[in-house]
């Protein structure tokens, strides 16, 4: 873990950081917690370390938490993409991400200030999204989650809070669009629709 520790001060002793510097940094702190069994502890920054090495997300307890929670903010407001925005972008839990991140790096002696000022934190976010786009958080098929309780539970209670609507959300994802700026889609069962909006950051 020593030298994990010593690529990410690395890493960040340097002036500005770029895409591959961000994988690095990724990399480096999914090898802390995978040796230190901490998933648990750092649930949200665990997700997104894994998200950043995987072209598409489909087996993650937290992912599938997410999408439930995208599905009932989908049929409260009826799909209405203004209601939706704010409480999709909450969802996504970037205030919690770099709270563990705080978190991870305190434990570890491991200096935070990238994730303390708000623009470098906001520009942090935006190449860890780069890095993201078009790589959804997925819902499997019933016939693989329908032997795996925790994940099934969740699979159906989803599908309950969308009956009726055919509002249930099988995935998201955020992708690039126009002036370069940072949106997210989200699939429905309904005629396979696409419901876009543009991502807005919070703190």
């Amino acid at each position: 873990m020593k030298t994990e520790i010593n690529e990410i001060k690395k890493i960040l002793s340097q002036d500005g950081l770029s895409k591959s510097d961000i994988i690095n940094l990724m990399s480096q702190v999914r090898n802390i917690i995978e040796e230190k069994n901490c998933q648990e502890k750092y649930k949200h920054l665990n997700l997104y370390c894994n998200w950043c090495f995987h072209t598409e997300i489909s087996g993650s307890i937290v992912c599938f938490r997410m999408l439930k929670k995208i599905t009932k903010i989908m049929v409260e407001h009826n799909a209405i993409k203004n209601d939706v925005i704010h409480e999709v972008t909450d969802v996504l839990s970037v205030p919690i991400l770099r709270k563990e991140f705080i978190s991870l790096f305190n434990e570890f002696n491991i200096p935070n200030l990238i994730f303390k000022n708000r623009e470098v934190w906001k520009n942090v976010f935006g190449i860890i999204a780069s890095i993201l786009l078009e790589r959804p958080l997925s819902f499997p098929e019933y016939k693989r989650v329908k032997d795996k309780p925790k994940i099934k539970k969740i699979y159906d209670d989803t599908k309950q809070i969308a009956s009726g609507t055919n509002l249930f959300v099988t995935s998201f994802s955020f992708y690039e669009g126009e002036k370069n700026r940072l949106w997210w889609k989200i699939n429905i069962e309904k005629e396979y629709i696409d419901i876009i909006s543009p991502f807005v950051f919070k703190l």
